[in-house]
């Protein structure tokens, strides 16, 4: 009796229902439309020339959204840390300051670590700027007053009086 539901059940699946279907092959199929609303690739921009409103880009934009972890002077002691959140690496350390430029960029765009993407707050220009802008606070740690111009030394000099 067993036998026979079994057979049964098998010659079920067998009621021509299950016949081969025409189908497409895939080297056949038209092209596929791009949906409306997509955006298109484009090349990168070439990085810009690194002048002083780029660095004050840079600055601001650091400050919106790196100093909270990093902190303001890059050292790694951001507001964050301060309430428990890990501390990130500091930009002064040997093996950041001879990082390439786009070890940076790169972080910045994809994110690194436990730091999430900018990708999508910070356009190129942008990224390109806080990173002349890190380049700068790296410089800044370890300036002496000889190296500075003249007329800027004079003024470091007053307001260390």
């Amino acid at each position: 009796m067993r036998n026979e539901w079994l057979l049964a059940l098998l010659l079920c699946g067998c009621l021509g229902e299950m016949d081969p279907q025409p189908r497409a092959a895939r080297w056949n199929r038209p092209p596929r439309r791009v949906p409306a609303g997509s955006l298109a690739v484009t090349p990168p921009e070439p990085r810009p020339e690194v002048d002083l409103p780029l660095l004050r880009r840079g600055q601001e934009r650091y400050g919106i959204y790196c100093a909270a972890c990093h902190g303001p002077l890059g050292d790694g002691r951001g507001e964050v840390v301060r309430r428990g959140f890990p501390q990130p690496p500091s930009f002064h350390e040997e093996r950041l300051r001879q990082a390439a430029d786009e070890h940076f960029y790169s972080a910045i765009r994809n994110g690194a670590g436990r730091m999430w993407p900018y990708a999508d707050r910070l356009p190129e220009r942008d990224r390109w700027a806080v990173v002349a802008y890190l380049r700068a606070l790296q410089l800044s740690r370890r300036a002496r007053l000889a190296d500075l111009p003249d007329e800027v030394r004079r003024q470091a000099e007053e307001r260390l009086r």
